[in-house]
Parts: C-alpha cells; sequence; structure tokens
C-alpha cells in the first residue's frame, strides 16, 4: 500500500532511476522507476514527424508498490532532498529533518526545531541544511554536527515556503516568504543581501505570498507565487523582474 493520503513532495536519486516521495499521512516511501515498455521504446524509435504524442490509456497504467518505507515522521513530509547516492534528507511538519543512510535504510541522526518544516535544502558544498519554518525563521544546520540548535537562524515576517542554496557559491541562499518577499542572503551575515518583491506594482501586493524559488543558473533567480506567475530576477539588476 502507498500514500493514503496527498502526496506532498518528490525527489529522485541521481541516476533518475528511484524516486521518494513524501505524504501528507507522514509516510516516506522509495518507488522503483520502471523500464519502458517495449511499445514505448518502439515508438520513441520512430521518426520525431511520425511521433504523436497522446495521452496514455486507462490500460496502460501500471500499478507500483512502495519498495521500501522509512519510518520515523510523525507528520506531513513537505520536503526531500537527495543529494547523493546513499543520502536522503527529509523534513516534516513534525518540526524535524532526518538524514538517511539508505545503504542501511535507516535514520542516521535528525535535527530538530520543534516548529513544522515547510522547505529544505542541501549544500554538499558547504555542508549545511537550509530549513525554512513556520515560526518565522530560516535555519541553518551544520549536516556534520546533530546538535540541538541551528548554526544561526534567520528572521522572516511570515512562513518561510522555499529556500535554495546558490549552485556555485556555498555561502548563498535564497528564501521565499508568504510576506511576498525574495530574499538572498550571504549566511556569513545574518541580513539579507537583497530583498526582492515578488509583485512590484500590484494592488493585491500585501497579499501576494511567495510559495518557491529556485536558482537558474548563477546570476538569475525565479519565483512562484500566490499571483500564478514565474518572476525572473537577475542579481545585478535585483529589483527588475520579467514575470510570465
Amino acid at each position: 500500500v502507498g500514500h493514503t493520503d496527498s502526496v506532498e513532495s518528490l525527489a529522485s536519486n541521481p541516476l533518475g532511476d528511484r524516486i521518494f516521495s513524501g505524504g501528507w499521512d507522514g509516510s516516506l516511501l522509495l518507488w522503483v522507476v520502471p523500464p519502458e515498455t517495449s511499445s514505448t521504446s518502439e515508438s520513441t524509435a520512430e521518426p520525431p514527424h511520425k511521433r504523436v504524442r497522446s495521452h496514455p490509456a486507462s490500460d496502460d497504467t501500471v500499478d507500483l508498490e512502495p519498495s521500501a518505507r522509512l519510518p520515523g515522521h510523525s507528520d506531513c513530509v513537505s520536503s526531500i532532498r537527495w543529494p547523493t547516492a546513499n543520502l536522503l534528507y527529509s523534513g516534516s511538519w513534525d518540526g524535524t529533518v532526518r538524514e538517511w543512510d539508505l545503504g542501511s535504510e535507516t535514520s542516521a541522526g535528525s535535527f530538530s526545531s520543534g516548529k513544522a518544516v515547510l522547505s529544505l535544502d542541501v549544500s554538499i558544498n558547504s555542508s549545511s541544511i537550509a530549513t525554512g519554518h513556520s515560526d518565522h525563521l530560516l535555519r541553518i544546520w551544520d549536516a556534520r554536527q546533530r546538535g540541538p540548535a541551528p548554526r544561526m537562524s534567520l528572521q522572516h515576517k511570515a512562513w518561510v515556503s522555499g529556500v535554495a542554496w546558490s549552485p556555485e557559491q556555498p555561502t548563498l541562499l535564497l528564501s521565499a516568504c508568504h510576506d511576498g518577499v525574495v530574499r538572498l542572503w550571504d549566511t556569513r551575515s545574518n541580513v539579507p543581501l537583497h530583498e526582492i518583491v515578488a509583485e512590484q506594482g500590484s494592488e493585491a501586493q500585501s497579499l501576494s505570498k511567495v510559495l518557491c524559488v529556485a536558482w537558474d543558473g548563477t546570476e538569475q533567480l525565479v519565483s512562484g507565487g500566490l499571483e500564478g506567475r514565474l518572476q525572473f530576477f537577475r542579481l545585478n539588476q535585483p529589483k527588475e523582474g520579467l514575470p510570465l
């Protein structure tokens, strides 16, 4: 049996042949991606002009059973990161971030804040874990030391709904917040480098919530929010957004 409630988070391994899913029911499940069927292989072998996109028929649906279940969370698993082949991190509304050793399929340790984890990202370069929480704090943890307290806490004005480490610079971190602002941090300081309002000039700006944020290369970022649009920002022009 798989999830008994909504699926809230997903992460695939570096090879793309396995997927972990986190559920509202607190379950964390591993799925093995089935190989392509012969009919799929034959269709993809056809010349591009002969291929026809179609929705899969109901009898093409494959029912899978999870190949592993990692117990430990007692509430919604809101975030999952799979940075290396044998290392997985999961964040939950139960207030914990768990590190998993996938070789033994056991928990290798945990970090606890007591507040719901809404977002999670892991930087292998700096051995750091960033978590966004319902108490308006962005917490930075040292992945090498599972101490009772985070290395630093960065204050926000509402729920911290998204976090993303820079792919190139290990101290740069983005956060998305329900106050409608994307913040760029250098974790050597507790003051943001930039604060970017996601909806410039909108009458509903004060009600807009930024729900997610990601890096688009090294000099551009993208955010998505309640207004139903993606917005792109260049770091050398932090106040000018390109809505889509």
